[in-house]
């Protein structure tokens, strides 16, 4: 998951959280998820500098009513972005539940990093100002 070269990217995106880690894009292979279930998303990041203590990344799912977080630490908890050094190029994963109690039909996903009080830093780049979309998934009903 730690590397010395840059990966391939299938979709490719160029965003900066902060002037610490440049966002280089994702994967998502399904863009369908039951309630109840999981979807995955691999993400691909180069490390600018270091990342303060208690900075974290987070996933933004968001509906016409609803919004939820999902926080992340990379590699399955086994590299924090604490330990991130600079030079680094990161392939992670992350498997988003969605809960069974999500009422709409399609939630919109878009990745940030927030600083020890929950304030997302600023993304300069191809994305927003604060967060970098991930598109759209589909939510379906639970299996019956």
């Amino acid at each position: 998951y730690v590397r010395a070269s840059p990966q391939e990217v299938e979709v490719p995106k160029s965003a900066v959280f902060g002037g610490f880690i440049e966002f280089r894009g994702f994967e998502m292979p399904k863009r369908k998820v039951r309630r109840g279930r999981r979807i995955k998303v691999r993400y691909f990041f180069s490390v600018l500098k270091p990342i303060p203590p208690r900075y974290r990344l987070r996933v933004r799912g968001t509906a016409t009513s609803q919004k939820r977080h999902f926080d992340h630490v990379p590699v399955r908890g086994l590299h924090p972005l604490r330990d991130w050094k600079p030079g680094e190029y990161i392939e992670d994963l992350h498997r988003i539940k969605v809960r069974e109690s999500w009422k709409g039909e399609t939630m919109d996903l878009c990745l940030e990093l927030v600083d020890e009080q929950e304030r997302p830093v600023s993304v300069t780049g191809d994305e927003g100002e604060t967060c970098v979309s991930l598109g759209s998934i589909e939510v379906l009903p639970e299996k019956t």
